[in-house]
């Protein structure tokens, strides 16, 4: 498979981006929430190095009590677009996975070559 271009990382799922569209609907349920875990815990680490430790706190009540609307007014009122924030996040999963996938192909077609090849 050849490495996409940054236009279909962007746009095209990262099951089909990872050649994993035939994967049985519960796998690619379990696949999806992983990455969304990630993404999230990579936000929040981005969130901790622009909010101070109250201000994590404060922001933490609204998603404990289950206002994420509250939760994303919150950082708006500090000049932070969470949404953007995941996007970013996404899309650097998304390349990263691609671009780790291809290295793996790569290595182990040189692993699998002929000696002297």
């Amino acid at each position: 498979m050849a490495t996409p271009s940054y236009d279909d990382i962007i746009q095209k799922d990262i099951l089909e981006l990872l050649d994993l569209q035939d994967l049985p609907d519960d796998k690619k349920q379990e696949f999806y929430q992983k990455l969304y875990r990630t993404v999230e815990n990579r936000t929040i680490l981005r969130l901790d190095n622009l909010l101070t430790e109250s201000e994590i706190d404060e922001w933490k009540k609204f998603l404990e009590a289950g206002d994420r609307e509250a939760a994303n007014s919150y950082l708006k009122g500090k000049d932070i677009d969470i949404q953007h924030m995941m996007l970013e996040e996404t899309a650097v999963l998304k390349a990263q996975l691609v671009f780790m996938r291809d290295d793996t192909t790569k290595k182990q077609a040189l692993a699998s070559a002929p000696a002297g090849a």
